[in-house]
């Protein structure tokens, strides 16, 4: 239950730092994403219901904020949340080249799908 409450508190401070703090300041034009680093922490060293469940309140809470394409975060968080347990099950969460692996295709993926669906947006409809 502690360990629980721990994730909670954390999960609060990184959304806050990222939506409002870091949303606002915006570092040489990029917002770092605070959610996808906890995440890999939490799965990597959490029990798998608290990386998942910090996964789902974090996309929606996120999704909420942004106003636009509800639901992508919470998918994306929840299955880059799901792959980085995997690896974990698999043993290879320990490596220090592995977790940056996973932190830079997590970044990689994540504005891929951004992109994607902004300009699909504006494509015209056949």
């Amino acid at each position: 239950m502690r360990r629980a409450v721990g994730v909670g508190i954390s999960l609060i401070i990184v959304l806050w730092l990222q939506v409002g703090f870091f949303g606002g300041l915006r570092l040489f034009g990029v917002v770092p994403n605070l959610l996808l680093i906890a995440l890999t922490y939490w799965a990597l060293n959490r029990q798998a219901s608290e990386a998942l469940t910090a996964a789902l309140i974090g996309g929606l809470v996120l999704d909420f904020a942004s106003g636009s394409d509800f639901g992508l975060r919470l998918a994306f968080y929840s299955f880059y949340a799901l792959g980085v347990m995997y690896l974990r099950q698999r043993g290879a969460g320990q490596s220090v080249l592995v977790i940056s692996a996973a932190l830079a295709t997590g970044t990689i993926l994540f504005n891929l799908v951004v992109l994607s669906t902004r300009v699909a947006k504006h494509l015209p409809n056949d």
